[in-house]
């Protein structure tokens, strides 16, 4: 019985792989050209003659080692940055969420620092001082993935950064809808949008940023202890 695995270790060796890579390849390649050779059997074809055809599916190996070893580094990368981002940054996100879904079903009303004709500056402080946990929920969950500072904070700042894409979005569709017309004039807009962003994005991701500030120190011994293993 033809060692498939064995005969496509012999054809990648030396191209690139990891040991981790090579091995889930050499099963997968393996076991597809296990069942191609059992297909040209199962049609009558002598044992060489299905070995043969079942080789020349692949042409070019060195070919298909790249194709395999770029998909692999693209999957693992992927898989990186979900664990040190976006799964971090959906936690922060979904809790601080949560919490400002908490304060407005308990009654609590915004601080009204400022106000002017059409809007105005008001915080939530109940929620304003929750949200240091929730960055540095964030940014914990993303350091215990090992991600960089980049992501921690990123993944920290996770619920103003979702706000922020959401005010751009609903302003580009109030401008061409005709609804900014109806409540504001355009004299006004820059002053209301300003606003906006101070009460929902400025104020808030200070105070995620400020609780993530702890996760964003890299520990040079950690750093020394890994470049020693």
């Amino acid at each position: 019985m033809r060692d498939w695995n064995a005969l496509v270790r012999e054809r990648l060796s030396g191209l690139g792989f990891t040991d981790a890579q090579q091995s889930e390849v050499i099963a997968e390649l393996g076991a597809h050209l296990e069942d191609l050779y059992e297909e040209q059997r199962a049609l009558g074809i002598n044992e060489i003659d299905a070995i043969r055809r079942a080789l020349d599916e692949v042409t070019d190996w060195r070919l298909l080692a790249r194709n395999i070893r770029h998909s692999k580094n693209q999957e693992e990368q992927m898989n990186i940055r979900a664990k040190n981002l976006w799964l971090p940054g959906l936690a922060s996100l979904s809790a601080a969420f949560v919490a400002l879904s908490i304060v407005n079903r308990i009654g609590i009303q915004p601080k009204i620092i400022w106000y002017g004709s059409t809007v105005g500056l008001e915080l939530y402080f109940p929620w304003l001082m929750t949200l240091p946990v929730f960055g540095g929920l964030g940014a914990y969950l993303s350091q215990r993935a090992h991600g960089e500072v980049q992501a921690r904070l990123a993944a920290a700042l996770f619920p103003v950064i979702f706000l922020s894409g959401l005010f751009c979005t609903i302003l580009m569709f109030s401008m061409f809808s005709g609804l900014i017309e109806r409540h504001l004039t355009w004299r006004a807009l820059p002053v209301a949008f300003s606003l906006t962003i101070l009460n929902w994005v400025l104020i808030p991701g200070a105070a995620l940023a400020l609780g993530a500030l702890p996760f964003l120190r890299t520990s040079h011994l950690r750093e020394t202890g890994q470049s020693s293993c």
